[in-house]
C-alpha cells in the first residue's frame, strides 16, 4: 500500500515503432502497405513452381490470373528484396 504502481506495458516492436513520437504521421500507412505486400507475395508464391538454375530463380504459374496478379502486385520486387537481404544474388523471372 502507498506505492505507486505503473501499469504493465505490453506492446510489440511494431506497435512501438508505429507509435514513435519521431515517426511521420503517414508512417502507419507505409507499415500497413509493407505488411500487405509481404502477405500477397507469400500467397502468390504458394501457387508457383520454383526453379533455380545458373543464378536465375524462375517462377512458373499454372494459372494466367495468378501470373497477372504477380506482375501487377509488386510482389517480385518484394521477393527480390528478401532474396538480397538473405544474401542470394539471383535474378527473378516469372512465367
Amino acid at each position: 500500500m502507498g506505492q505507486d504502481h505503473q501499469p504493465e506495458v505490453r506492446e510489440t516492436l511494431m506497435e512501438s515503432m508505429t507509435c514513435s513520437k519521431t515517426a511521420p504521421v503517414w508512417w502507419p500507412e507505409v507499415l500497413a502497405g509493407t505488411r500487405r505486400r509481404r502477405m500477397v507475395t507469400a500467397m502468390l508464391l504458394d501457387h508457383a513452381v520454383v526453379q533455380e538454375r545458373d543464378g536465375v530463380l524462375r517462377l512458373v504459374f499454372a494459372r494466367s490470373d495468378v501470373a497477372a496478379a504477380w506482375e501487377e502486385s509488386g510482389a517480385q520486387a518484394a521477393l527480390e528484396d528478401a532474396l538480397a537481404h538473405a544474401g542470394h544474388d539471383l535474378t527473378v523471372t516469372a512465367a
